[in-house]
């Protein structure tokens, strides 16, 4: 009986060592990873805030469900990887 691995073996073993290298990176640790997130998510949700009229309650309200809308995917991606 051929007991040898298969040549997939090899390629999982590489792919786990490159995704153990990338986690790794400087970015993705310590407060860069929060900084890298919040950019984008604050000027996307400053650009709504200046295109709407911020003493209307639906205007406020559109405001607070977009900040809502791009938080939400980032609180469940932090719960579900613990």
């Amino acid at each position: 009986m051929n007991s040898a691995k298969p040549a997939s073996a090899g390629y999982n073993l590489a792919m786990k060592q490159n995704l153990a290298a990338f986690l790794k990176h400087k970015a993705l640790n310590d407060w860069n990873l929060f900084l890298l997130v919040m950019t984008p998510t604050s000027i996307l949700i400053g650009m709504q805030m200046a295109s709407v009229d911020l003493s209307v309650p639906e205007d406020v309200k559109s405001m607070i469900r977009v900040s809502v809308l791009f938080s939400v995917p980032w609180l469940y991606l932090a719960f579900a990887t613990q």
